[in-house]
């Protein structure tokens, strides 16, 4: 149901135009993904631009967002995105948008990042924000902890590490991004043979 107010133009920027828009969809294609039926809502007022999605079916699962940009009058752009994920699967998500094809598992995910800037790198300068990860019942591929762990005991013996795989019960942990920077300090993998953990940046 649209509702749209032209305004002036000012500056020919997000302040133009005023609108409401609430879009029932039966469905979508992201890129060659499909998305399950949502709602999805924006209103633009006064330079703010807010945008939401209701769950929709994701590859086994749900997916939700919402996403806000504001540009106030002589500052530089601010943006926020929230997204939510229960039960996706992961690696044909990973494969489709990140050419990453060695993890699967069902993926549970609540992110919040905010920015502002007026370039690229502004805007990845001030990124902050944290979120969780876990993949559930599923597999890094390309190397196996459980050899690697008997190659320690052997002595090394056999450098055969990149082949197999680890299958995991549970995989991930939480972060925190501060000026472009994602850290992690309770990173965990816990298998039906082998458990690891570690922390990063």
């Amino acid at each position: 149901h649209p509702e749209v107010r032209r305004e002036q133009p000012r500056h020919g920027d997000l302040r133009a135009v005023d609108a409401d828009v609430m879009v029932d969809t039966r469905g979508f294609s992201l890129r060659g993904v499909e998305v399950g039926q949502s709602r999805l809502t924006a209103t633009l007022k006064n330079g703010a631009l807010k945008a939401a999605s209701s769950p929709a079916a994701l590859f086994g699962g749900m997916f939700s967002a919402d996403l806000s940009l504001s540009a106030p009058e002589g500052g530089p752009v601010r943006q926020s995105f929230d997204f939510k994920m229960k039960d996706v699967q992961a690696q044909p998500v990973l494969e489709k948008f990140a050419d990453f094809k060695k993890l699967s598992g069902a993926a549970d995910a609540d992110v919040s990042v905010t920015s502002s800037g007026a370039s690229q790198k502004e805007i990845v300068s001030n990124l902050a924000g944290d979120g969780s990860v876990t993949f559930k019942n599923g597999a890094l591929t390309g190397i196996d902890f459980v050899n690697v762990a008997q190659m320690i005991q052997r002595g090394l013996q056999d450098a055969g590490v990149g082949e197999g795989k680890t299958e995991f019960v549970d995989l991930g942990g939480t972060f925190k991004i501060a000026q472009g920077i994602v850290t992690n300090n309770d990173f965990r993998m816990r298998g039906p043979l082998v458990q690891a953990g570690g922390s990063g940046t």
